[in-house]
């Protein structure tokens, strides 16, 4: 499947930018304003902002495709890692 590799590299950058702009937004009132008064709310604001970052880097990207074993593990990964990145910033926010 041609462009897979692209797809891969969108979905780690997305995955990545919306762990970013998640605690962005928490510790920047001026940020999360900035999204919820162009977006109507935050959190669609940052979903825009990611399928634009996930479509821009998968059609920028034309890499070949050779070890996709490695970047399927590289994603779960990094998606683990942010999920507890984000739960680990909550806990510490909250207390």
């Amino acid at each position: 499947m041609k462009g897979l590799k692209g797809i891969y590299y969108a979905t780690i950058v997305t995955i990545i930018s919306v762990t970013v702009m998640t605690i962005a937004a928490e510790l920047s009132t001026r940020f999360k304003d900035f999204l919820t008064n162009t977006f109507w709310h935050h959190w669609i604001g940052k979903g825009i902002i990611a399928l634009v970052v996930f479509f821009l880097i998968r059609f920028l990207y034309k890499g070949e495709e050779k070890d996709i074993l490695r970047l399927t593990k590289s994603t779960i990964v990094i998606t683990i890692l942010s999920g507890l990145v984000i739960f680990l910033f909550y806990v510490f926010h909250f207390f």
